[in-house]
């Protein structure tokens, strides 16, 4: 959804995670459109790492709110089957999720301590 003078409505939970797509989508603009030293990567990626630990985080909050939500609404699934069922499956792959995330950041790590104590500046001759 783009910028626009409607509130949005979506619940908090759809709002946040569309921003979170918002800010990956500018990020990997902005990594398509321009050169990038190695110590803003390096900065970057820390960030990154700090997003990749709350992306994980919030399979497992995603998970016990689905949970809290048999208990306070009235769930039920368009095929009759049971709704429980369908979270619980559903809560596996957020549990399966996890453990990639965690690779994820591993890597992220590697590749920001390759680019430790890098820096660059402008060649020489350009302005």
């Amino acid at each position: 959804m783009g910028v626009s003078d409607t509130p949005d409505e979506r619940p908090a939970v759809v709002r946040s995670a569309a921003y979170a797509g918002d800010a990956l989508g500018a990020f990997a603009a902005v990594t398509r459109l321009e050169a990038v030293r190695g110590q803003d990567a390096y900065d970057a990626l820390g960030e990154l790492k700090v997003g990749t630990g709350v992306f994980a985080e919030s399979f497992t909050s995603l998970t016990a709110a689905l949970g809290r939500s048999l208990d306070v609404y009235d769930v039920r699934q368009d095929d009759g089957t049971d709704p429980a069922l369908a979270i619980a499956k559903a809560s596996d792959y957020l549990n399966q999720a996890a453990p990639l995330l965690e690779r994820v950041y591993a890597l992220l790590d590697s590749a920001q301590t390759e680019l430790g104590g890098q820096a660059a500046g402008p060649k020489k001759g350009t302005a």
